[in-house]
């Protein structure tokens, strides 16, 4: 799991940080957790808009062509094995006299259930994966397609992603100069979370396009104007959801690190935001013409999962 790999870099890097600063062991490990961890997560958001302008660029070149997903399909299948194949000069990083190398099935759901620092965060991840996976496949079905048009919504999630990767490297730089702390950067980033879907509440969105079987249909020229406030609202979202995809693996390797449950613990990261994604995904297949039923469960979740984080740091300060 990449979240293991990155803690078990910024543990080492701790303990080589310079003792003769101002600064006790704990803080060098959550100054070290939140630089090596918004570093990986800025680097993986800008691969994903990397991807999806390529992606978008070559449907628009070759839109009306037989073979263009074709073509789409060997541009992206070789960027992926290139991918893969870097993998292989990743160096190897040592764990901990106290980690394991894997964690079983038994170990994650024992340490959701067991321990409250992590049973605190599932509310959130849980919710993160939920409202991706709204930002990923609802917000295009419900706001971009029938605005800006089908030919936009790969250009609305790379901006996403754009968006996302230099708001991750920013709350890395406010969180490692401790100019926010985390449990601020909690609650500003569920603040943004909630005013974009506030605005897919109560915002009319122009219907410029309408979907007839399985494709859209131009009805009138949309302005740039709402083409521009779907952007800025995807801007919005991203700057929120930069701190609850990065700030929780970041958070549990500054407590567990060292430990034999921190695998466990990133394990259960991607568990329950995976679960989230695929619950989101039911949801919005069963309530498709609920749109606005989907949006109010969103800002329960993002409520509760703020309060629970909250009272995550009245126990164990998340610092």
């Amino acid at each position: 799991c990449q979240n293991d790999y990155v803690g078990r870099c910024a543990y080492h890097a701790a303990g080589r940080l310079s003792t003769g600063e101002s600064i006790n062991e704990e803080q060098r490990l959550s100054t070290m957790t939140a630089r090596f961890t918004s570093l990986f997560f800025s680097i993986f958001q800008f691969a994903g808009m990397l991807g999806c302008v390529s992606g978008s660029l070559l449907m628009l070149a070759f839109a009306g062509k037989s073979w263009m997903k074709d073509i789409l399909f060997f541009v992206l299948g070789g960027m992926s094995i290139l991918g893969s194949v870097g993998f292989l000069f990743i160096p190897a990083v040592g764990s901990t006299s106290m980690q394991r190398e894997s964690a079983s099935v038994k170990d994650t759901l024992a340490l959701a259930f067991g321990d409250s620092r992590m049973t605190l965060f599932i509310p959130l991840i849980f919710t993160n994966g939920m409202a991706l996976a709204f930002m990923f496949g609802d917000f295009p079905a419900d706001a971009v397609c029938p605005t800006a048009g089908p030919s936009m919504t790969g250009f609305c999630i790379a901006s996403f992603f754009g968006v996302n990767a230099a708001a991750t490297a920013i709350w890395g730089r406010l969180v490692t100069k401790r100019i926010v702390q985390r449990r601020s950067a909690f609650m500003i980033s569920g603040l943004f979370q909630l005013m974009f879907f506030m605005l897919v509440l109560f915002l009319k969105m122009p219907q410029n396009y309408e979907q007839h079987d399985s494709d859209w249909k131009k009805v009138q020229s949309p302005s740039w104007f709402s083409v521009l406030r779907i952007f800025l609202m995807i801007a919005v979202f991203a700057m929120g959801d930069a701190f609850w995809e990065s700030g929780p693996p970041a958070a549990l390797q500054n407590f567990l690190l060292g430990s034999p449950a921190v695998v466990p613990a990133m394990a259960n990261t991607k568990m329950w935001q995976s679960l989230g994604f695929a619950t989101q995904f039911v949801i919005g297949v069963i309530l498709r013409e609920y749109a606005t039923v989907r949006v109010v469960l969103l800002i329960v979740l993002l409520i509760v999962s703020v309060l629970s984080v909250i009272v995550l740091d009245k126990r164990t300060s998340l610092q």
